[in-house]
This record gives C-alpha cells, sequence and structure tokens, in this order.
C-alpha cells in the first residue's frame, strides 16, 4: 500500500493527474500577470476583470460576455461588458508587445522578425490613412 506522501508524487495516488491542471493555472497566471501594466490606468485597474475575459476565452463554447459570466466563477456580466467596451486603457501597447513576447517565446528567428516588421508596417499604414474611430453617443441613457 502506498502511503500519502507530498514530496513523492508517484505516491499521492488520485492526485497524480492533477498536476497538469496546477501547471497550466500557474503559467495562465504569469501570461496574465505580464500584462498587468498594461491595464491600469490613473483612477482605475481592471486587471481582475480582463483575467475574466481571457479565462472566459478559453473556457466558454460561445465567445460572448454572457457565455463567459456562466463558466467563470465570480465573473459579473456588468463588469466583464463594461470591460469589453468601455473601458479607458489603451490596447496600443498590448499590441505592440505581443510581437517582442512572441521573438522571446519563439527565438527570435528571422521569421519572427518579419512578424514584427509587418506588424510595424500595417499600424503604420492604419494610422495615416484612417481617422481615429469615435463612438457615436449612447442612445437611450
Amino acid at each position: 500500500m502506498h502511503s500519502l506522501n507530498p514530496k513523492n508524487p508517484r505516491r499521492q495516488g488520485g492526485n497524480n493527474h492533477q498536476r497538469p491542471l496546477l501547471e497550466l493555472s500557474k503559467s495562465f497566471c504569469r501570461f496574465h500577470d505580464s500584462y498587468k501594466q498594461f491595464i491600469v490606468t490613473k483612477t482605475r485597474s481592471v486587471v481582475a476583470q480582463a483575467r475574466h475575459y481571457l479565462s472566459g476565452l478559453m473556457q466558454a463554447t460561445h465567445k460572448n460576455v454572457k457565455r463567459m459570466t456562466e463558466v467563470v466563477p465570480e465573473t459579473e456580466y456588468q463588469s466583464l461588458q463594461h470591460f469589453t467596451s468601455h473601458s479607458p486603457w489603451d490596447h496600443r501597447p498590448v499590441m505592440d508587445q505581443v510581437p517582442l513576447d512572441a521573438d522571446r517565446i519563439l527565438g527570435g528567428s528571422s521569421d519572427s522578425a518579419l512578424i514584427r516588421k509587418l506588424h510595424a508596417q500595417k499600424r503604420e499604414e492604419v494610422r495615416r490613412c484612417c481617422p481615429p474611430m469615435v463612438r457615436p453617443p449612447r442612445q437611450g441613457r
């Protein structure tokens, strides 16, 4: 008979299958933490909503706020809806950071440098030819 020794994972019996899930959870938290700096404004932090949103993208079968709140514990519909449609944080620094992280994770090959260059060119094209989007005023409020 095996004893339940927490220092020896082969002797933990049924808990051994939970190890990959724990590692995945830790990896997800590290990923989320690395982007926290981009989703904080001078007056407000939407870090919790961002974590709920990312969790919802991974768990919900349909990628909408209602379905996300059904599968992610402690998520409020109104809070998540506000995050996705009205939060004041700027998405551009996140979009600039993603190719840098991809370079680091993938080894910075010549292909990833090309992706970074194309991303910068496309961003500049959009800035030159398209005016900034202005959201029309909401009706009925």
